[in-house]
């Protein structure tokens, strides 16, 4: 039987769903027909950006239940044509970077015990929209990188990146 731990608890793994209700965020597992329930209180559930999540030494824990990366072509071209609709064109209509919003979709996580350097989470729903972030922010760096002799605002950017891809953590391995 395969095994794995939510929240430091072994469970057998398979079927793990998640749901947020109002005041608890629910973990159930279900093997053989026997469903056990973990459950954690929301009182300090908040509504973040991706600047605030993914900002300062961050450390996402994918557990293995966790499906791999699954986004296609579909997803990405969705994403694309949704930063095109609700972002970019609200910058051309004049509006402030800080004032635009795109409900990327929801991401939870819990903030577990780690080293006082590095905030860690644990993602129970999210995985795949967390990965996305980090790869379009890779590819935008690696655009910039190789278009940086067009502008002299290049290295201002790439330094503003390098905050929300890399922990800056002496002895870190992320």
């Amino acid at each position: 039987m395969l095994t794995g731990s939510v929240l430091g608890q072994p469970v057998p793994v398979s079927t793990i769903t998640s749901s947020v209700a109002k005041t608890r965020v629910q973990v159930a597992v279900v093997h053989n027909a026997e469903e056990t329930v973990l459950s954690m209180p929301t009182d300090h559930v908040k509504n973040r950006t991706f600047k605030e999540t993914l900002s300062g030494s961050v450390r996402f824990k994918v557990p293995f239940f966790q499906r791999g990366y699954a986004w296609e072509k579909k997803q990405w071209d969705q994403l694309f044509l949704d930063i095109q609709e609700q972002i970019i064109e609200e910058l051309e209509r004049g509006s402030a970077l800080d004032e635009v919003e795109h409900f990327f979709g929801p991401i939870v996580v819990m903030e577990q015990m780690g080293p006082p350097e590095v905030r860690e989470f644990l993602v129970v729903d999210g995985q795949q929209r967390i990965t996305t972030v980090y790869l379009l922010l890779g590819i935008i760096r690696d655009q910039i990188r190789a278009k940086k002799h067009l502008s002299g605002d290049a290295h201002a950017y790439l330094d503003e990146l390098k905050k929300y891809v890399f922990n800056d953590v002496a002895g870190a391995d992320d």
